[in-house]
């Protein structure tokens, strides 16, 4: 996706302390994309939208994007799509 958009990619570390606000404050009004593990890609959901209201994925999954839109941390909304 990065170079198909000519953006250049960050590595992040998904449970360091802060790096949910880094990204807030850094991309307020932005679209963000983060891509993650199965590991970490629940949890950093969870965290967005302020419930744990997904479980940790299956090393098989690959099928699901997660669109999270929010104004503040622990209050976002969640998409679930498949393909």
């Amino acid at each position: 996706m990065a170079a198909a958009l000519s953006l250049e990619t960050q590595i992040y570390q998904p449970f360091q302390s802060g790096f949910l606000n880094q990204i807030l404050s850094k991309h307020t009004g932005e679209t963000v994309l983060i891509s993650g593990h199965s590991n970490t890609v629940p949890a950093l959901v969870n965290q967005l939208v302020g419930d744990n209201v997904l479980e940790e994925l299956g090393e098989s999954v690959y099928s699901k994007i997660f669109m999270v839109s929010l104004q503040r941390i622990g209050d976002g909304r969640i998409t679930v799509l498949n393909f």
